[in-house]
């Protein structure tokens, strides 16, 4: 259903092109991020906000952010990946 929602984001920037990324395998690059999140338009940046911390490290995950040249894209890009 479509009113399932993953995770939690915050819509209060109409005009935002971010996405942000939780839950991320530790193992991933931001090269494999920009292949997944490039299909669905240009980037403008990733960043995988990577472990600084024993505390973080031992989390086993990490977060980051995508960001769309185009809002439109990034909007398809959460509909089609958010959960996955």
């Amino acid at each position: 259903s479509d009113d399932l929602k993953y995770g939690s984001y915050d819509n209060g920037d109409p005009t935002t092109t971010n996405l942000y990324l939780g839950n991320l395998n530790p193992k991933i690059t931001e090269q494999q991020l920009m292949e997944v999140f490039g299909r669905y338009g240009p980037l403008a940046s990733i960043k995988i906000m990577w472990p600084r911390s024993d505390e973080e490290k031992a989390r086993g995950r990490n977060c980051g952010f995508v960001a769309f040249m185009n809002r439109k894209d990034g909007e398809r890009a959460l509909k089609f990946l958010n959960g996955e």
